[in-house]
């Protein structure tokens, strides 16, 4: 979406209804550092580096069978803490 960067865009995206798309936001980039999918420290991320964290979290979901935006959730879940979701 124009004048959105990609994250604040597949929020937008999700909350209009499209489905399959990942908000790579800190929580996710600290679960794919822990699970060895991204060795880079910084959380701000250039576009190029945003999309390849979005293919290797697409290419998770694939191959653990799990919607991207219910893996995305889950994981936000576990790494913030939250018991709950509601959203």
């Amino acid at each position: 979406i124009k004048g959105l960067g990609f994250k604040e865009s597949a929020h937008f995206m999700r909350n209009v209804g499209f489905r399959g798309l990942p908000i790579i936001d800190t929580h996710i980039q600290n679960f794919l550092r822990k699970i060895g999918l991204y060795d880079k420290e910084s959380e701000s991320l250039t576009k190029k580096q945003y999309i390849e964290l979005e293919n290797k979290f697409l290419e998770l979901a694939k191959e653990l069978k799990v919607p991207p935006e219910e893996l995305d959730i889950a994981i936000w879940l576990y790494q913030s803490g939250e018991k709950e979701f509601y959203g």
